[in-house]
């Protein structure tokens, strides 16, 4: 049902007047009927709007509100708007020539999806022959996509174009990223100027918030304070650095996640949410170093990225002994191939059609005839697929060739032109740039120092197990939510030269197969990179969902 699932939260908006006797008698009576801390409460009471807690089912978001309500304050239920995560992947290079202005999902009555949305050229010039790519993915696995001409052909500056596709209902995605190009395969940067709306107020029976939360004579038990591990210096460092003072960020009054424990969040009065942490514990406690583990942790993942025998390798390995390699430009293109093909992290499938091809890979002026069959990802026919890469190659050999002219790029910058070859998704171009370095360091430099760890559901699972965050307070949210705050500080501090050491261990631990080992419930801890020194935190759960889903 829907009132049984976790999607409410509720807001304290404010305490009658927020005069300051009735905020001091507000104080008192809670602090004495509830047991908790003056100092907690003086704190919530000079923060609203505040949120008090959230992911509540709506009986015990209606008990909590009650019980507030009881004291003189003013309280509000709200209920999270469902909806997958639209994103806009910036993969040209700035300054921004559009910007997207709305996007939204609808469902249709045929029970499909209408994505509708609209977008902005805020650049000098017309922009012509613009397509937005809609993919669809399930976490960082993608799925399906479509390509959509914008219907307003060109766009004039300060003029708006809006565009729609419409989508299966039978797909189950977790995200829809966005990317705009032009006929020629070039990229736009844009800019994200959406308003998001993700909570709407539930209305609740005067009647029921007038009821007494519990009778007289009756107390409730002592609720405890702090959360259930101390705080050490690490952690603190690592959750100050999200926060940010209302009048920079120009969002809603900060608040309070009432757990009651030590995690707060930012709130609006009707828009979004920003994440904090409060230190609520006033002495300071000699603690153990964060993280006793991490040397052998650093020790593991670099014996991750020792040399293997997988088949991909081998096979490179016998082309270059055998002289089929004939340049850097070649080993280049083999490898954007192979990374193109890794649709669904199908290695054989990918390294079979990588070998069919090769022979193609240096020509130009091919015809479509010459390609031969090839394998399929989900959701493409095989003749797709294959004229698919037939229009596909000309763009990896240009891209080949000027990531040799360049030879010094940031990571980042090279992960996002690598994506301007078709279907090269985020977790391909990212794959790409790690292994560059291993094969063809001499003649291509990266700078890796400012990287950021891409989160997935596995990745967040195995941080959670490590201790490295903590699902019930440490929410995945996005870039500068906590649990992101977190693991990026992680990264950082271990691997300062290459943070994104770290992510394609971590997430290949976390998955649900052959090569997974720390499934959502009951992991297989046994031959695990981490076994030996793994705090093994939250076995019992899946701390992806409680953190990333809740």
């Amino acid at each position: 049902m829907e009132q049984e699932k976790e999607q409410y939260r509720v807001v304290l908006k404010s305490i009658g007047n927020n005069t300051k006797e009735e905020v001091e008698e507000f104080c008192q009576k809670i602090s004495k009927n509830l047991n908790l801390p003056s100092s907690l409460i003086k704190k919530i009471a000079h923060r609203n709007p505040i949120v008090l807690k959230k992911n509540l089912t709506l009986k015990k978001a209606e008990a909590l509100a009650i019980a507030f309500k009881s004291f003189g304050a003013n309280v509000v239920i709200e209920k999270r708007i469902p909806s997958p995560m639209i994103q806009v992947e910036r993969q040209g290079l700035p300054p921004p020539r559009l910007a997207l202005e709305t996007c939204s999902l609808r469902k249709t009555p045929e029970k499909n999806w209408w994505l509708v949305g609209r977008v902005k050229n805020i650049s000098q010039e017309p922009l012509k022959d613009i397509w937005v790519i809609v993919q669809l993915f399930d976490f960082n696995e993608l799925m399906t996509f479509e390509e959509i001409p914008l219907p307003i052909n060109p766009i004039l500056p300060n003029q708006l174009s809006p565009f729609k596709a419409l989508l299966e209902g039978d797909l189950e995605f977790q995200k829809i990223s966005l990317l705009f190009k032009n006929l020629e395969g070039t990229s736009y940067f844009v800019l994200d100027q959406r308003k998001r709306r993700e909570w709407e107020e539930v209305e609740i029976p005067e009647s029921v918030l007038k009821m007494k939360p519990f009778r007289e004579e009756e107390t409730p038990d002592k609720v405890p304070l702090p959360s259930e591990r101390e705080t050490t210096e690490e952690e603190e460092k690592i959750g100050s650095e999200g926060m940010v003072p209302y009048e920079e960020e120009k969002k809603e009054p900060e608040s309070l996640v009432l757990d009651f424990s030590a995690s707060s969040e930012g709130v609006e009065p009707k828009e979004s949410i920003s994440e904090e942490r409060l230190e609520l514990v006033e002495e300071e406690k000699e603690t153990s170093p964060p993280y006793p583990w991490i040397e052998e942790f650093r020790s593991a993942i670099d014996t991750y990225y020792q040399p293997k025998k997988d088949g991909f390798s081998l096979w490179i390995k016998s082309l270059q002994a055998e002289n089929f390699i004939q340049s850097p430009y070649h080993l280049l293109i083999v490898f954007l191939t192979y990374s193109r093909f890794n649709q669904k992290e199908d290695d054989k499938k990918a390294l079979e059609n990588t070998q069919k091809v090769f022979p193609l890979l240096l020509r130009s002026n091919l015809t479509l005839d010459e390609i031969p069959e090839i394998e399929a990802p989900p959701f493409f026919s095989r003749e797709v697929w294959r004229v698919l890469f037939f229009r596909a190659l000309p763009k990896i050999q240009e891209v080949a060739k000027e990531i040799l002219e360049k030879r010094e790029w940031k990571a980042e910058e090279l992960e996002q032109f690598i994506q301007i070859i078709p279907q090269m998704g985020l977790n391909n171009s990212r794959w790409m740039v790690r292994r560059i370095p291993q094969w063809i360091l001499e003649d291509i430099q990266i700078d890796f120092s400012n990287t950021s760890v891409s989160i997935g559901e596995g990745l967040y699972r195995v941080a959670s197990r490590l201790g490295i965050v903590n699902p019930q307070f440490d929410l995945y949210r996005g870039k500068n939510s906590m649990g992101d705050l977190k693991i990026q500080a992680f990264a950082k501090m271990v691997f300062p030269d290459n943070p994104m050491r770290i992510e394609e261990p971590m997430e290949k631990l976390g998955r649900e197969g052959e090569e997974g080992h720390c499934f959502p419930v009951d992991p297989k801890c046994l031959g695990c990179l981490f076994e030996s020194f793994c705090p093994k935190f939250y076995t019992e759960i899946n701390p992806s969902e409680k953190g990333m889903m809740g």
